[in-house]
């Protein structure tokens, strides 16, 4: 195929750190040089995952692949479903959030009333116990715009 489907664990940052810790590619073309992925080609990032987000992260390995993958990305023919597992009970089990979003004096993100520009994420949620008898809720997520931060703010 034209790209590698890599597993990206959470706590792994896209771009290399101060402190040298490795970012993804750079990882990959470390594993490369090492022989633990048989593929020596070049890599073409096509998509990010925030660093706390573990998930699919595809890379492209010629640059056409790469362009037809990000152009898929950007028109939105690529679906992106995302789960987020929390201790908290929703004000409903299903929906869409949409609001404006706004930084706050700490620099968190905080979603407003308002609709000028809002994020959209549409959500189904269902309760579960874990291993250890605590009560979670499990959130099956999809955002409908692509706003950095959504659907952190959207929980």
């Amino acid at each position: 195929g034209d790209m590698l489907v890599l597993n990206k664990p959470s706590g792994l940052g896209f771009h290399t750190e101060e402190d040298g810790t490795l970012g993804v590619i750079r990882e990959l073309r470390l594993r490369q040089a090492t022989g633990e992925i048989s593929y020596s080609g070049d890599l073409y990032p096509v998509h990010r995952l925030d660093k706390v987000t573990s998930g699919v992260l595809l890379v492209a390995k010629t640059r056409e692949a790469a362009g037809e993958l990000v152009s898929a990305f950007r028109e939105r023919r690529v679906s992106k479903y995302y789960v987020a597992i929390v201790d908290k009970k929703p004000k409903k089990a299903q929906g869409t959030v949409k609001g404006d979003m706004e930084r706050t004096r700490r620099s968190a993100w905080k979603l407003l009333r308002e609709c000028s520009n809002p994020a959209v994420t549409s959500f189904v949620s269902a309760p579960f116990t874990d291993p250890s008898g605590s009560a979670l809720r499990m959130f099956v997520m999809k955002p409908l715009t692509g706003r950095t931060h959504q659907l952190r703010v959207a929980l």
